[in-house]
């Protein structure tokens, strides 16, 4: 093997490495890294290889001689974050390759050989005062080996907040938060693909009312309305998914209690702290969340939609600081 490199400083801010690999029985490597800085909000890395494997043969565990057929092959990586007109900031993730057996064969890093997994998405988000917006594309491939894999990711997620504000004068605060999503999900068996992705709509309004009058007692009490729709769904008899519909509506009703809550506060005559304050605050959080009808119907792909209705539950415990 002869391996080269060429680096060039093209200024402070930016840097390409070229690369050029060459193997005497399989082929040749192309490659090239580029990095730049523009500002603390905007820099980025990107790699890319290329492999041009030719025709040849090698000898196995008995001696016996083995024919390989020549491929092309790639593998990028690279993250990128970019500030945007409009207070909007992108970023970006790149962890793929082409042939995960070239993957395994020719690294030397036991973390990159052993990798099963390719990744590449990109996000844009944005905020204006109470508001968020952000947008998302990504896609996951797991490999089980080089025929069998399955497939996950969005195309595209979107998410759209209000933060907690009060509603007027009022006590009681209000937020809200919405989601678009284009649910990729495929199960790959040699030549085979069974795909299981779907689309899907999330609201979730919350009203909270805090009660902090007292200092030693706090009851943050929160009301929320979820309403999720999918495209498809499950059918009750077959159990198989089919292009039909479905949607889910119940509301999450949630008490969080905080006390009473006990401090005491020693004077020191150490140079670490003037003062040293001890507090311990017990807390019980109650949470009822109303029956969903159509649970059965549901296509459970993430978080969201193994939620389980009809339930009540109670979290207890003690932060002792």
């Amino acid at each position: 093997t002869l391996s080269n490199a060429f680096f060039w400083a093209i200024n402070r801010s930016h840097d390409v490495t070229v690369l050029h690999d060459w193997y005497s029985r399989t082929g040749q490597g192309f490659g090239s890294e580029y990095r730049y800085v523009l500002s603390p909000l905007s820099q980025g890395t990107v790699r890319w290889y290329s492999l041009n494997e030719k025709p040849t043969t090698y000898l196995d565990e008995t001696g016996k001689e083995v024919p390989v057929t020549g491929r092309k092959s790639f593998e990028v990586r690279g993250n990128a974050t970019q500030s945007l007109p409009g207070k909007l900031r992108a970023g970006l993730r790149m962890d793929y390759f082409s042939d995960i057996t070239v993957q395994q064969t020719y690294n030397t890093n036991i973390f990159n050989a052993s990798r099963r997994q390719r990744y590449i998405g990109g996000n844009v988000a944005g905020t204006w005062g109470s508001y968020t917006l952000g947008a998302a594309v990504d896609r996951s491939q797991y490999f089980f080996d080089d025929l069998n894999s399955t497939v996950s990711g969005s195309l595209p997620r979107v998410n759209v907040a209000r933060g907690e504000r009060p509603i007027g004068r009022t006590p009681i605060y209000f937020s809200l938060n919405g989601e678009y999503a284009n649910a990729v999900r495929e199960t790959i068996r040699g030549d085979t693909t069974y795909e299981s992705g779907l689309h899907r709509i999330d609201a979730l309004p919350t009203v909270r009312f805090p009660f902090t009058k007292l200092a030693f007692l706090t009851v943050n009490s929160s009301l929320s309305w979820r309403y999720t729709w999918w495209s498809e769904s499950l059918d009750p008899v077959t159990r198989q998914q089919v292009p039909v519909s479905v949607s889910r509506s119940f509301f999450d009703m949630q008490a969080r209690i905080v006390g009473p809550v006990f401090n005491r506060i020693w004077n020191t005559n150490s140079g670490y702290a003037e003062k040293i304050k001890h507090s311990i605050e017990p807390y019980v959080v109650i949470r009822r969340t109303t029956a969903i009808d159509v649970y059965s119907q549901i296509v459970q792909l993430d978080s969201t939609d193994y939620i389980v209705g009809q339930v009540t539950q109670y979290t207890y415990g003690v932060n002792n600081r």
